[in-house]
């Protein structure tokens, strides 16, 4: 399982793992206090309007914004104090929670947590399978709401059995948020504070379930789910343990391919029930005055429909493997040819497949496949007897031109013109050159990601290497952790605590980052934010790496064009390295080994277009030198990115 962190709200839409809000002192501990004072549920708003009609039908109602109806004040203390069990509760959160909330729709589960429920959350979270996403609200709000980031950061930390949120409380405590806190709310503050800073003060984890797009309903997970106002569907999939949907419990229970049953129209379009057979009479449903009569009914008729849909799909299936069998008999035609013919030199010619969609990409491997084995052959023919394709579009291939010199320069030629990605992450055409193995030092910065993209279209077998040496900010860290992830890559995250590198300002936080005019970044002397011999120390931990995994390159992204003239990102400086790490690694004495700059005489323009061929994730990368919610703008990494981007004519997703 891993725990990451939210930085940006695309992250909170697109993930389908387990989400946490954390919104410590407002809505998370509100919503805790409700439940701990056994309220069924509580119904998240969406609009004030709807929390108006919910009020006539529910109990209490909590609110940031004015309504005309009777309300109370967002308040964890008010919501302590409110009638014990009854009706539900109302709650209309802000505008930047709502917004939050309703992006992790794809989730399959999301809970509310703060330090009121840490254990209680964090032993909840421990029995998930699934990816967990930490979502500080306060982060897309204001950057001096630092209770968020405090308790998210403690919550991560505990998972990984590290820290204690009694530091995190503590370090608010030092904070001056306390202060402005009891101003901003003078009648409450105090007491909100007790409870929302209290640890397990108020020990039950929220669970929030979508009904409508106007409410969800939020309950205590170690209780009854509300059926009143989850309705017959919410019962259903809330009965299966770690709610799995009533397909997926069906398929467990009778043993059937779920994926095969999503693809067939059984029906053939007549029946609105997708499990309906054909011909089969239907067995009459049981007394539904209850849920659990409900849900008995239900699978009892599922299972009479699973059983004749076993018999169909058995059935079809010999009749298809015979057709198959026949058709594998006669003589081949002759193969198409589709792409061109590769280069014999692939360091000069990368091939880069033309983006498309997600669902053609999807279609086309269930097609196309041209080597299968009798049951997946079996399987597309089924495909084929009960849902009509169309014919897919051949793909198209753009080629770019790309030229080394030294392994360290590279030039690209496009020859369409270049357009923003449409997806965060896109398939990357692989060359199919074995035996290429490569360590990439990889920051989760546009250039390293960039070059880790590149490494894997042409060809190479990548491990990361992320380095934490102090730096002011992890927020590089958090967006190499999203990207190797979502790549599938394996990552060596390590920590260097070398007290000199403070003479750096991007590791000392009581020193100023430079404000320099773009124009004059290249022509400055040596600033502030280099990192003394940082180049050189993770260049011979990769080689350290390489050595131990078997790899032949090193890829790493300086780029000596558009820079902030470190001496360590100079063409001289990595080629010495190159000459010292074959003299002193043993891969290096017997095979000799290469380091590899790709983006060293690019550029920041050139950067930008090639990444965006290669379908980098803008929005996941991160190159601010002072962290934060947003880049700061100011930095000479940020106004050399935000040049590049400009010149070439693409948008940074990252700034949405």
């Amino acid at each position: 399982m891993s725990v990451l962190i939210a930085r940006t709200k695309g992250e909170c839409s697109q993930w389908t793992g387990v989400v946490v809000l954390v919104d410590v002192l407002c809505t998370s501990t509100t919503a805790c206090a409700l439940l701990h004072n056994r309220k069924p549920a509580v119904l998240f708003c969406k609009e004030p309007s709807v929390a108006e009609n919910l009020a006539k039908r529910a109990g209490d109602v909590f609110s940031k914004t004015k309504l005309s109806v009777s309300y109370q004040s967002n308040s964890p203390f008010l919501a302590s104090k409110s009638g014990t069990g009854g009706k539900a509760a109302v709650l209309l959160a802000d505008e930047t929670f709502n917004d939050i909330l309703w992006r992790t729709r794809q989730a399959k589960r999301v809970f509310l947590g703060g330090f009121c429920n840490f254990h209680a959350l964090t032993d909840l979270l421990r029995e998930q399978t699934e990816d967990v996403l930490l979502v500080p609200i306060a982060a897309f709000n204001s950057p001096d709401e630092v209770e968020d980031g405090f308790c998210t950061q403690a919550l991560r930390d505990q998972l990984q059995f590290a820290g204690s949120p009694e530091q995190a409380v503590d370090d608010y405590n030092n904070s001056m948020r306390p202060m402005e806190f009891e101003r901003a709310f003078p009648k409450t503050a105090a007491k909100d504070s007790k409870l929302a800073f209290g640890i397990d003060s108020l020990p039950v984890v929220p669970r929030l379930v979508f009904t409508t797009d106007e409410y969800l309903v939020g309950f205590n997970e170690k209780g009854q789910a509300p059926a009143e106002w989850l309705g017959e569907q919410g019962v259903a999939n809330l009965a299966a343990q770690n709610e799995d949907s009533v397909e997926e419990t069906l398929a467990k229970t009778c043993h059937i391919d779920l994926q095969l049953m999503e693809q067939m129209d059984v029906g053939g379009g007549q029946e609105s029930d997708p499990f309906k057979i054909p011909g089969v009479e239907e067995p009459k449903p049981e007394n539904t005055s209850s849920a659990a009569d409900v849900l008995k009914g239900f699978f009892k008729k599922m299972a009479t429909r699973a059983k004749k849909l076993e018999q169909t799909v058995e059935k079809t299936a010999k009749e298809v493997a015979a057709k198959h069998n026949e058709q594998t008999s006669e003589p081949e035609a002759a193969p198409k040819e589709t792409e061109p013919v590769r280069a014999p030199e692939p360091k000069e010619t990368l091939s880069i497949s033309k983006p498309e969609t997600e669902e053609k990409i999807t279609e086309q491997e269930s097609v196309r496949t041209s080597s299968v084995s009798l049951s997946q052959s079996a399987q597309t023919d089924i495909e084929e007897v009960f849902s009509e394709k169309e014919e897919q579009p051949e793909e198209k291939t753009v080629e770019a031109e790309v030229k080394l010199s030294a392994n360290e320069s590279l030039s690209v030629q496009p020859q369409e013109p270049v357009v923003t990605p449409a997806a965060p992450v896109a398939p990357i055409t692989k060359n199919d050159q074995t035996g290429k193995k490569a360590v990439v030092l990889f920051s989760g910065g546009l250039d390293s990601t960039t070059c880790l993209y590149w490494a894997i279209a042409e060809g190479y077998e990548c491990e990361a290497l992320t380095i934490q040496y102090g730096q002011r900010h992890d927020r590089e860290v958090i967006s190499a952790q999203m990207i190797a992830r979502k790549l599938g890559i394996k990552q060596h995250i390590i920590t260097l605590d070398l007290p000199w590198l403070k003479t750096s300002s991007l590791v000392d936080k009581s020193k100023e980052i430079p404000d320099v005019p773009v124009e004059q970044i290249a022509s400055q002397e040596i600033p502030s934010t280099y990192v003394p011999g940082r180049n050189l120390v993770f260049l011979s931990l990769a080689g350290s790496l390489l050595d131990s995994i078997g790899a032949n390159a090193i890829i790493a992204g300086p780029n000596a064009v558009d820079f902030s003239g470190y001496p360590d990102c100079t063409p001289a400086f990595f080629k010495a390295a190159e000459q010292a790490l074959n003299r002193g690694t043993a891969r290096g004495v017997r095979e000799g080994i290469e380091v590899i700059a790709p983006l060293m005489r690019l550029s920041k323009a050139e950067i930008v277009k090639m990444a965006a061929k290669l379908q980098v994730p803008f929005d996941l990368t991160w190159s601010c030198y002072s962290g934060g919610i947003k880049p700061c703008g100011h930095c000479d990494s940020c106004k050399l990115r935000a040049k590049g981007f400009a010149e070439a004519g693409v948008r940074d997703t990252s700034l949405d």
